[in-house]
């Protein structure tokens, strides 16, 4: 677990108190931005694999000589394994920062004047 997950879970328990830096940092990692930007790096990493397996197809799937090959799918594992992180990373923020909202009462008068 990272910091940015620990501390909103951490300030919901009580046990941290609200921090200002944290506070200014925490808007930066808004779901939908996370979640945006975690899919765009899972695409990247999916493109250089798929270029990866081009080349390699262009190499009639024999061996290859060169280490460009490598530096490629070990790029394309990383983008693709940080997009998951930060695509699931943002939606338990997302549950984590939620305000407990009250059950209704069960009270039937609540509503009449």
């Amino acid at each position: 677990m990272s910091t940015i997950e620990a501390i909103p879970l951490s300030k919901a328990r009580k046990l941290l108190f609200p921090d200002s830096i944290f506070k200014r940092i925490r808007p930066l990692f808004a779901l939908e931005r996370c979640a945006l930007t975690g899919s765009l790096l899972v695409l990247a990493g999916l493109g250089a694999a798929f270029y990866a397996l081009l080349y390699w197809y262009s190499r009639s799937f024999g061996r290859i000589d060169d280490d460009a090959l490598i530096k490629v799918v070990c790029a394309a594992s990383f983008l693709i394994a940080l997009g998951f992180q930060l695509v699931f990373s943002s939606f338990f923020i997302y549950l984590v920062d939620q305000d407990n909202i009250a059950a209704p009462s069960s009270n039937p008068n609540r509503g009449s004047p």
